[in-house]
């Protein structure tokens, strides 16, 4: 989810996917040209998994993130 969309914020978005029942366990990685310190606290504690900055963080990167997020995601057990 980038942090910045036309017309609407991502964390606005971002904190409706969290308060919506269906949505709210989809895992949420914000990716954005902004630096931390503007979004990476309130992103995480709106429910974002990851927060990451474009500038240091290339596709292959964020892929990485991603498949990290679903080995953790593999060792935990399920709850409803």
């Amino acid at each position: 989810l980038d942090i910045m969309l036309p017309n609407v914020s991502g964390l606005s978005i971002l904190e409706e996917l969290k308060k919506n029942e269906k949505t709210k366990r989809i895992p949420i990685f914000c990716v954005t040209n902004l630096p931390e310190e503007v979004g990476r606290e309130k992103a995480i504690a709106l429910g974002a998994y990851s927060y990451l900055t474009k500038v240091h963080y290339d596709i292959y990167d964020i892929v990485k993130h991603v498949e990290l997020y679903f080995k953790e995601e593999a060792k935990t057990p399920a709850t409803s």
